[in-house]
């Protein structure tokens, strides 16, 4: 028999042991809210302490339904009115933008080893196709998340009560715009480019302050709210956020324990905890708000899920915690750290996330039906189907700046032909550069191409390509990632980008020496390829690039017949 108390709201969602309260809305408020009902997890998979949570919650949402009530009829107005300017909201945005490019700066600070070439080649291919993605939305006016973090945003001025659904549509557009520019920026930077300025900062509000903390000695929340008076002055308010998620989360974990009681085991239980997370940032967003409970049982659950990364949990979670604590020792509040020393070992680098094309792949893929059958598919963009590929495999070029090309862009100085790099979607002064053109490309045809090109009027080289705002290749690379898949490259960590790692290889292969390679695919140090521009110095690159080789790479069915 079940002798459970029956406490109205309060039940399970599938998935999960933990009980949620769910209240229906009051009928004069559903157009305020959006919604009929309200759910909220009570954070807890014992049902006498959920009934007694439920109660707490049900009469807190009495109080806020209201607080709404009061806050409507002093508008004058059954129907809100919009309250949001252009230059408000251009502000609230602008105040996105810096605190999130701060925080970016931040988590690059945090870092304990070097990072390498490959990862910041996949980190700027994922930020250009954010960025393609973010453009494409604008255009369309779909603003997605973007409304969520608007709402959020209005909510933390005091706006959301009274909020009309163009307040939300009017600052979702300038945050879209907003992370455009981050996206941007975070390319340049990842190549540590620092160059583009950024707008001043508008007038920022003060922060809110915690409330105090309960009599009984301090808590770990308690020492996180005196971190954060101080270090607001100091630090981003996006990286206070995001000590702040880490540390709630050790809560979460082991309740809000005062700082007498923290041990070094409540943090390895505590790493070991977040190797386990799954990463939150990849999952549904219907999931984004559960607790390390629900989450690890969710986990449990799904063992699928892509779960955070070692070197996450050293550099940001346990990094997060560990200065918390580590400012609270210095300060007099603990009287040691314990998270000191505590990290996961063999961190120091992530699993490779992108791989060459073995020679294998190389003579598979150029006998694709694009080569073999002369097909053409509409998403292909055209000859784009056939050149990109190619052009990659004998420039070491990016995706974007193949895609970018005009026909204007090739030329010819002291006898050399080359691609002039220096405004096609280069990102950074290094990636600004002349690359020769290699003999093979002139075997196969391409010079034949550029003329047909020449004789329509010139222009894009591959004017088929059809994406977003100043991404031309984005939906392209998509199409690539199908076609390859079904056509017999089935391993997820070969893209297009694997173009580029085959040719690092086959110029360390083929002897080039490392400062013409990083000269040709764009990895030199800013100033330092200058004297290779033009004239004799590109007269040495053409030579060093005729020097790359794919022994084993069978071509001869592309070569033109007379």
């Amino acid at each position: 028999m079940n002798t459970m108390p029956k406490c109205p709201g309060v039940h399970r969602r599938p998935g999960t042991s933990n009980w949620h309260y769910t209240r229906r809305v009051p009928l004069d408020l559903v157009q305020h809210y959006g919604r009929k009902f309200l759910t909220h997890s009570l954070g807890t998979s014992i049902h006498r302490e959920a009934c007694d949570k439920a109660r707490a919650e049900a009469h807190r949402l009495d109080q806020e339904f209201a607080q709404v009530r009061e806050r409507l009829a002093a508008g004058a107005a059954a129907q809100p009115t919009p309250q949001l300017t252009q230059d408000k909201a251009q502000a609230l945005a602008l105040r996105w933008l810096h605190s999130a490019l701060a925080g970016a700066e931040d988590f690059r600070s945090l870092a304990t080893s070097p990072t390498t070439e490959e990862a910041l080649e996949a980190r700027e291919e994922t930020l250009a196709h954010l960025e393609s993605d973010a453009a494409e939305r604008l255009a369309l006016n779909d603003y997605g998340m973007a409304l969520q973090e608007a709402k959020e945003l209005l909510k933390a001025e005091g706006l959301d009560m009274v909020a009309h659904p163009l307040d939300y549509s009017l600052l979702a557009r300038e945050l879209l715009k907003a992370r455009i520019t981050f996206l941007r920026q975070e390319q340049r930077r990842t190549w540590g480019d620092y160059s583009e300025p950024v707008p001043p900062l508008p007038a920022k509000p003060a922060l809110s302050r915690s409330p105090a903390p309960p009599d009984g000695g301090l808590t770990l929340s308690g020492l996180f709210d005196k971190w954060v008076e101080e270090k607001q002055r100091s630090k981003p308010e996006a990286t206070l956020k995001d000590f702040g998620v880490y540390v709630r989360r050790f809560i979460e974990l082991h309740g809000d324990l005062p700082l007498t009681s923290i041990t070094k085991a409540h943090v390895r239980d505590f790493k070991a905890a977040m190797l386990k997370l799954p990463s939150v940032i990849r999952l549904p967003h219907k999931y984004r708000g559960l607790t390390v409970p629900e989450l690890l049982e969710l986990a449990e659950n799904h063992p699928e899920l892509e779960r955070l990364s070692p070197l996450t949990v050293n550099n940001k979670v346990l990094g997060a915690v560990g200065a918390v604590m580590n400012w609270g020792e210095k300060n007099g509040y603990m009287e040691t750290n314990p998270a000191a020393g505590i990290k996961v070992d063999g961190s120091k680098s992530q699993p490779k996330t992108r791989v060459p094309y073995s020679t294998d792949d190389l003579n598979l893929i150029f006998r694709f039906p694009v080569y073999t059958k002369c097909q053409r598919p509409k998403a292909g963009g055209g000859e784009a189907a056939k050149w990109l590929p190619i052009l990659a495999l004998f420039t070491g070029a990016r995706l974007q700046e193949l895609g970018r090309l005009r026909v204007e862009d090739v030329r010819e100085e002291w006898g050399v032909l080359f691609f002039d790099l220096t405004t096609a979607g280069t990102k950074t002064k290094s990636a600004k550069r002349n690359v020769p053109i290699h003999p093979e490309l002139v075997r196969l045809g391409f010079l034949d191409y550029l003329e047909e090109r020449r004789k329509a009027g010139g222009g894009p080289l591959f004017p088929a390509l059809k994406s977003a705002q100043d991404s031309p290749t984005e939906s392209w690379s998509k199409w690539w990632g199908r076609y390859a898949r079904d056509n017999g490259i089935t391993d997820p960590r070969k893209v297009f980008h694997s173009f580029r790692h085959t040719v690092k290889d086959g110029f360390r292969n083929s002897r080039v020496a490392k400062e013409y390679r990083d000269l040709i695919q764009g990895h030199a140090i800013p100033g330092v390829g200058e004297e290779y521009g033009s004239g004799t110095g590109l007269q040495v690159l053409a030579e060093e690039m005729a020097k790359l080789r794919f022994p084993g790479l069978d071509l001869e069915h592309l070569v033109p017949r007379p």
